[in-house]
């Protein structure tokens, strides 16, 4: 047993300050002592303190093998829970817990596993959870585990999950005694080195035996778990004074033989005894799907066997339901009477026929609605009598068995009262609803209701295929109650008395009773300890009860062998030799299979459940495997045979197998038979049915392997495909952060920069000449150290002005070269000064001159006017002390400047100061009057610069008015909704203002050379981002001639970041590739891999293509480096200098954005303007995530297909690589044609007919026919042509369709929709609702011809033959056997016909897309998947022909729909979003309340909490898919409400 280890009986346990036990008792330090010298199975009684032994034994592994893990293993989920807070609380070091209870596809995670070993030192778990992570190699044992402790160990014989572990992963390890053992790396402590040797094995239990044959049982244990069989031998006495046997006595009862039932139970046997069979609507159902079954294929021999099965053995649900209840309801009239019988019977029928049978209330989800009505029709027809609860009902209502009980619990009930003892007491009852029945009688009948207060513990069963459950009232809300607060209460005195299962036998930590109470004899030695052990308080009691004395003799047996149970394992001579003797049925080891690598392992006793779930993992409806017994049990038809003729022959074996895998797997033939060389199978050569299941499930499991379909674990590829977190990428960032810190290396490309060695080559490098031409403006000369790239008129970025039209800027290289040391270079950096000084002089530094750009006048023009004016400067300056700024000489003093020039107009720049004061344009000179505002802004600046005293303004007075705040002039200017508003707040901003010339400069600039200082850094920025452009193509794509090629503009738009905020940027192109690379990668992986289902293809396209897999191929390319994310920052550029580039720009960013920020602060003084600022500059400084990393991978394929179509596309992936071999699209296309099968040139007329209707509704005539008969064909179909499923080419067109969409909305003329325009256009036109609707609109029309009366004579009736046409629909033309989708579709077509003309009009003229309407249509996804597979087909037949994909589109009357959308502009926003948006921006709440009202679902809108609207279903509710409709219909109707479609 394992039960706690908490001190009884007064002793005292020391605890440290980690909550570890300090002290043991001295027999279990001697257990403890042996345990580390060899592997040893605890057996001692319960309450003795075994998981003491064994935590102090887990803590010094802990300590003496710190580089692997302790593995505590209890056979139930309950178990585990309970040991693992005892473990828990017990010690300091890291427990984990690992139970079935847990969602199971978390643990195929190879990843998850290494953090849970690495992260924790004892790990408890269920044993199958340590054998399934074996079998997968995600852990192995010689390596990560140094003990395993095994709790019950008595379990480790045959196939438990203990003796599995043992045999298939223990015994191949090298022993620790062998000083050879091989190294390798720890897992649990990664970089050490660990031996690969045998963990030691300690197990715990109090019965270690099975069957009566003592000496076999201990053999095959000891021999299974290489362990000895070891109990107290030095510490007895102590051990006695801790363990206590209890009295055992033993009670006799009479049977109540023949006892007549009660009238409920004699009603339900008079009702259940006249079923028939036929009548049932399970057999029903399987007889009209065996009618539109292909006769002799495995679907219809399945069918044809199940029905013959359940007819012969009349085992449907119902039928076997009702008989099983009858049968519990005599099992309780012989066991506890007529009055516990009919109080069952009772209850089951009160609970069927009330709300029993509802989904969401009792257990039958799994009955059709036909099964329940069928079945609460048969209980309704049973006359239930109320239960009487009266005493002389109860007590004539019980039999002589509960009478003797009753007496027991008086007479132990006295005794604890004599002896002043609380009494408590466990009863063991071997039926479940025993238990319930049972406890009802205790808790009604007048002796025990008073003194008893009664709990139930029952198990849970864990197999879930058991339909026929549901009528187990034990399996439904009569123990709903957890098993935790049954025996909290029990602990607290709340309950005295439980009434238990065998749940409560083994394990479960139960306070010591003063009573136990075998209800039913137990069933085996096993069942005899554990039970008797739970009475373990002193002076307690343990009574059998006996019929009529008849099994003392058992009892004597199972005494017998108990006592040479424990003279064994205390008998030292055992310890010398010890012999396994292990019996199977057959030798797994002839059936396995390995990967080394892992350690991953199938073997017979898995490879079942391997094979189911890697069949449950595929998508689809039901893709469970199908096996085949050989001969199979009945004859075909069988049930069609007339009663009295049917005959079953039994038969013996031997057997064979054969398995049908899902027709979603392209995989033909699919049956794996003998008889067919291209299969696999098993001949009848096994002993078992069992046994030639197992053999054909591995013979599939091992094709499977070796085909490719399972990982390195021996799992599903799903496994294999989980993307990896962005974390991993930020983790690259930071590598490359590092490096780039230490080697001066910067995260973006500097254009300016000669290839990163500019520090030792730019002072001697020559000068490049190129000509700089900006429309209106003189040319002039630009000289850079490298080549830049050339602008024509068409080309060339085109500068927005402010009050001029826009105009274009061209460059012309020249041959011309100028040497470093040419004087033309030092005049070109003081030109160069003199154009950025005036509008950057409070960023630049005047004596920095080494620019990393050069610009001189091609041509020069003397101005006499300018010339003379800065000369007078310069000479004025020069004759100042020689302290003042050198920059000052292009500035004059304005009243000085005016007096001596004679205040001359046709000046530029004005500033409020001196130097770096603020910069306004020059209006005009004031010579008479200033308004009366402005003079009393003049006065008050006077007085703040020269304090009180009077001010009188000396005419003539300066006019300026602000400077235009646009700088960015490659940007055209927004377009505004209210241009009179804009032009008033311009108005406002751009006041003129009078200064004073006193306090003024006048800055010596001529118009031509401002207007270049104004617009150079716009050509600058224009020209960096053309040269990062075309580094990008030089440096990356050497090798690719082709993608070179691509048009620079759409490539700088590709590698331009949001942002950067330039007029344009990645996010239309990244929206584009993002379907263009779905497209190829689709169509790459669906001809690489012939046999994946469409699970596998999707995994592994969301995997190539996920952000994270993008984002690392992008940091591994380097790509990154190009990309533009620094911006144009205002009014802080200042033009570059080599000395500048000691930075990197990164760098450079956040220092300008903490200047700005800083002034931002200073004058708003903070708040949350300032706050939103700051923000902004955090967001600068972390620019590289992964998803701009990833989203520039798709623009640049975007931009490749917008220039080359997807040869180009394809060129680019191959560059990308992506992790995938990559074919030309038109080979890859081909080689699906290849494989695509020819079918017969006569095929069956009516196949031939539909596939004929289908090209004439699509306009298109397939080559290769096979193609569109697999787009029909539904997985639940069987034909003779072995075709897959359509579920591949659904992959393939969902793909297609998307590329149509999204090219259609990109390149929509005058449109230019933003990412999230295109993405809700997209949503709208390829949801299942819309594709669902379009499969059931597209028709052809069938031409037949019927005979016509076309008039009587008499008595003769004239007839005629004429056309009579039919309609055949698009929907009927699908290939499958399955009753519910035929019922799926009379149903969708009865809505269509109801919702249709509706959403026509709503399609062909409404302001907004019909999402409402269309999802009221219910439409299954098989139509949708239609719809996608003909597209797919079309494709590959095709050889990838998207006119002929438009043309099928516009046939099938989708394309249409598309372009009114776009044309139109309808508004395809989601309802529910678009009262979300109305809320918000009107600051409303509103709330849709889902109410349901006589069987109708309603929906109520709220706005603002008061009720608005009423939306009724109008038909039964489906679900949570029918409350989904009805808010959305709801959210439309409250829209027109609000009117929000004007």
């Amino acid at each position: 047993m394992s039960q706690d280890y908490v001190p009884e009986d007064g002793e005292i346990t020391n605890t440290g300050a980690s909550g570890v036990p300090q002290k043991a008792r001295a027999y279990q330090q001697e257990m403890l002592e042996e345990s580390r010298r060899r592997n040893i199975i605890v057996a001692l009684d319960t309450g003795s303190g075994k998981t003491f032994i064994a935590i102090l034994r887990m803590m010094l592994e802990s300590q003496n093998e710190p580089h692997k893990l302790s593995w505590f293993l209890s056979p139930t989920v309950t178990l585990v829970q309970q040991q693992f807070a005892v473990i828990q609380s017990s010690v300091s070091v890291k427990v984990g817990v690992i139970s079935g209870a847990q969602e199971p596809d978390q643990w195929t995670d190879e990843k998850l596993w290494q953090r849970v070993l690495s992260s924790h030192r004892i790990i408890v778990s269920t044993p199958q959870v340590l054998l399934d992570a074996l079998r997968n190699g995600h852990m192995q044992l010689g390596r990560d585990i140094s003990l395993l402790v095994f709790d019950e160990a008595h379990h480790a014989v045959a196939k438990h999950p203990y003796n599995l572990i043992m045999q298939e992963h223990y015994t191949m390890l090298t022993p620790r005694s062998s000083t050879s053992a091989p190294t390798v790396p720890s897992v649990v402590s990664p970089g050490v080195q660990v031996d690969m040797i045998r963990p030691m094995v300690m197990g715990l239990t109090a019965s270690p035996i099975f069957g009566t044959n003592v000496q076999k049982a201990f053999k095959t244990i000891e021999a299974n778990l290489d362990s000895t069989i070891r109990s107290i031998r030095i510490n007895k006495e102590e051990l006695a004074r801790y363990t206590h046997k209890p009295r055992f006595k033993h009670t006799s009862f009479f049977p109540d033989e023949d006892a007549p039932p009660g009238p409920n139970l004699a009603a339900l046997s008079s009702v259940v005894n006249g079923l028939v069979i036929e009548d049932d609507p399970w057999v029903k159902g399987r007889r009209e799907r065996l009618k539109t079954a292909q006769k002799h294929t495995v679907e219809w021999r399945k069918l044809d066997q199940q029905l013959s099965d359940a007819i012969h053995n009349k085992n449907t649900f119902c039928h076997k339901g009702l008989h099983d209840l009858k049968r519990m309801g005599f099992i309780l009239l012989d066991d506890l009477g007529s009055w516990a019988a009919d109080w069952y019977i009772s209850e089951v029928v009160k609970k069927v026929c009330g709300n029993g049978l509802d989904t969401s209330g009792f257990l039958f989800a799994s009955l059709k609605s036909k099964e329940r009505q069928y079945l609460r029709d048969i209980l309704s027809r049973v006359e239930i009598v109320p239960t009487d609860y009266s005493i002389a009902a109860i007590e004539g209502g019980i039999t002589d068995k509960v009478i003797a009980f009753i007496q027991q619990l008086e007479a132990e009930d006295r005794t604890a009262r004599d002896e002043n003892e609380p009494f408590s007491g466990i009863v063991f009852v071997t039926a479940r609803i025993a238990v319930l029945a049972l406890q009802h009688i205790l808790q009604h009948h007048p002796k025990t209701k008073p003194r008893f207060r009664t709990g139930a513990l029952v198990g849970v069963s864990d197999n879930s295929q058991r339909r026929n459950k549901d009528l187990d009232l034990t399996r439904s809300a009569f123990a709903a109650r957890p098993h935790h607060d049954v025996l909290m209460d029990f602990r607290l005195g709340q309950l005295n008395l439980l009434i238990c299962t065998a749940v409560a036998e083994e394990g479960i930590d139960i306070q010591s009773c003063s009573l136990v109470i075998r209800w039913d004899p137990p069933t085996n030695t096993a069942s005899w300890a554990q039970s008797q052990g739970r009475a373990r308080r002193k002076k307690s009691t343990f009574i059998l009860m006996f019929k009529d004395g008849s099994d003392m003799k058992t009892l004597a047996e199972w005494q017998k062998v108990e006592q040479e149970m424990k003279d064994a394992y205390e008998d030292p001579a055992r310890d010398i030799q010890r012999s396994p003797d292990i019996e199977d049925e057959e030798d797994p080891d002839s059936c396995i299979i390995t990967v080394p690598e892992t350690g991953a392992v199938v073997n017979l006793d898995s490879v079942v459940s391997r094979l189911s779930h890697f069949c449950n993992v595929i998508p689809g409806t039901d893709t469970r495997p199908i096996f085949s017994l050989d001969p199979p049990e009945y004859q075909d038809e069988w049930h069609a045979i007339p009663s009295a003729y049917r005959v079953v022959v039994p038969y013996q074996g031997p057997w064979g197998s054969s398995v049908t895998l899902p027709r979603q797997i392209p995989l033909p033939p699919r049956e794996f038979v003998t008889e067919d060389p291209r299969t696999f199978g098993v001949e009848r050569k096994y002993a078992t049915k069992r046994s030639a299941y197992r053999h054909a499930a591995f013979e599939v499991y091992d094709w499977l392997h070796k085909a490719g379909l399972l990982n390195e674990h021996l799992l599903p590829l799903s496994a294999s495909f989980e993307v990896e977190n962005d974390e991993v990428v930020k983790a690259l960032l930071k590598r490359i952060q590092k490096k780039e810190g230490m080697t001066d290396v910067d995260s973006q490309l500097n254009p300016w920069t000669t290839g990163g060695f500019w520090r030792e080559t730019a002072p001697h490098s020559p000068w490049l000449v190129s000509i700089l031409l900006i429309h209106g403006l003189p040319p002039l000369q630009l000289l850079t150290r490298s080549r830049i790239p050339e602008w024509n008129s068409q080309s060339g970025p085109t500068l927005y002005l402010r009050n001029s039209p826009p105009c274009r800027v061209s460059i012309s290289t020249t041959s011309h070269v100028i040497s470093y040391d040419d004087p033309r270079v030092q005049a070109a950096k003081e030109y160069t000064r003199h154009l950025f000084w005036p509008m950057c002089m409070s960023r630049m530094d005047w004596n920095q001159t080494d620019f990393c750009y050069l610009f001189l006048p091609v041509e020069t023009t003397p101005n006499d006017q300018w010339k003379t004016w800065s000369d007078w400067a310069r000479e004025r300056h020069a004759g100042l002390v020689p302290s003042r700024h050198p920059g000052e000489a292009s500035l004059a003093h304005a009243r000085s400047f005016g007096e001596q020039f004679s205040y001359p107009d046709g000046l530029t720049m004005i500033r409020s100061g001196f130097i770096f004061a603020r910069a306004y344009d020059f209006v005009r000179w004031e010579h008479d009057t200033i308004p009366p505002e402005d003079l009393e802004e003049l006065k008050q600046r006077a007085k703040h610069r020269d304090g009180d005293g009077p001010y009188q303004p000396h005419f003539p007075l300066l006019v300026v008015k602000p400077m235009h705040p646009k700088v960015n002039f490659l940007t055209p200017p927004p377009i505004s909704k209210n241009k009179g508003k804009e032009r008033d707040e311009t108005s406002r901003l751009m006041k003129e203002k009078y200064l004073d010339p006193d306090t003024c400069s006048i800055v010596l600039v001529s118009p031509t050379d401002l207007a270049f200082g104004t617009l150079l850094p716009s050509v600058l920025r224009a020209l960096s981002m053309s040269i990062t452009t075309s580094s990008f193509t030089s440096t990356i794509w050497p090798d690719f001639p082709q993608l070179a090629k691509i048009q620079p503009s759409l490539l700088q738009t590709a590698l331009l970041a949001p942002i950067a905020q330039e007029s344009t940027n990645y996010q239309r192109l990244e929206t584009l590739g993002d379907t263009v690379l779905k497209l190829l990668t689709s169509f790459q992986l669906l001809a690489q891999y012939p046999l994946w289902h469409e699970g596998y293809l999707t995994k592994k396209r969301d995997h190539s293509v996920a952000n994270v897999s993008l984002a690392k191929r992008n940091v591994d390319l380097g790509l990154f480096r190009w990309i533009i994310r620094d911006r144009m920052l205002g009014k802080k550029f200042k033009p570059l200098t080599y000395t500048g580039l000691d930075k990197t720009i990164a760098e450079a960013l956040a220092k300008a954005q903490k200047e700005e920020d800083a002034e931002i602060s200073e004058t708003s003084g903070g708040g949350k303007s300032n706050k939103k600022k700051r923000k902004k500059g955090r967001q600068l400084r972390d620019e590289l995530s992964t998803k701009v990393l990833a989203d520039v991978i798709e623009s640049i394929l975007g931009a490749a297909y917008l220039h080359g179509g997807l040869d180009l596309a394809f060129e680019c992936c191959r560059f990308l690589n992506l992790g995938m071999e990559w074919e030309h699209p038109a080979a890859r296309l081909d080689c699906i044609l290849e494989r695509t099968p020819s079918l017969p040139h006569i095929i069956p007329a009516d196949i031939a007919k539909q596939l004929e209707h289908v090209e004439t509704m699509i306009g298109y005539t397939f080559r290769r026919k096979a193609l569109l008969l697999e787009a029909l064909t539904h997985s639940s179909c069987q034909n003779e042509f072995n075709l897959p499923s359509y579920e591949r080419l659904e992959f393939a067109g969902d793909a297609v369709l998307d590329m149509v969409v999204n090219e259609y909305v990109f390149r929509a003329e005058g449109k230019n929709y933003s990412p999230g325009h295109m993405f809700l256009r997209k949503s709208a036109m390829v949801n299942a609702h819309l594709l669902g609707y379009i499969c059931l609109r597209a028709f052809a029309e069938d031409e037949g011809e019927m005979p016509f009366l076309v008039s009587v004579e008499g008595r003769k009736f004239n007839f005629e033959v004429q056309k009579d046409p039919k309609k055949v629909y698009l929907y009927q033309c699908l290939f499958h056997e399955s009753q519910s989708i035929l019922l799926d579709i009379q149903h969708t077509a009865a809505r269509y016909r109801i919702f249709h003309e509706n959403l026509e009009q709503a399609l062909q003229t409404g302001r907004g897309f019909p999402w409402g309407d269309l999802t009221r249509l219910q439409a299954p996804k098989f139509l949708s998947d239609m719809i996608e597979s003909i597209l797919g087909a079309a494709y590959i037949d095709s050889r990838g022909n998207m006119d002929i994909i438009n043309d099928v589109l516009q046939s099938l009357g989708w394309l249409p729909i598309l372009e009114r959308i776009v044309a139109e502009d309808v508004d395809v926003r989601h309802p529910v979003s678009r009262m979300v948006q109305w809320a918000q921006q009107n600051q409303k709440e509103v709330t849709y309340d889902m109410v349901r009202d006589g069987g109708q679902l309603v929906c109520i809108v709220r706005i603002d909490k008061e009720e608005k609207l009423h939306v009724e279903s109008n038909e039964r509710a489906r679900g949570k898919c029918s409350e989904a409709e009805l808010r959305m219909r709801a959210a439309e109707m409250a829209i027109k409400e609000v009117s929000l479609r004007g």
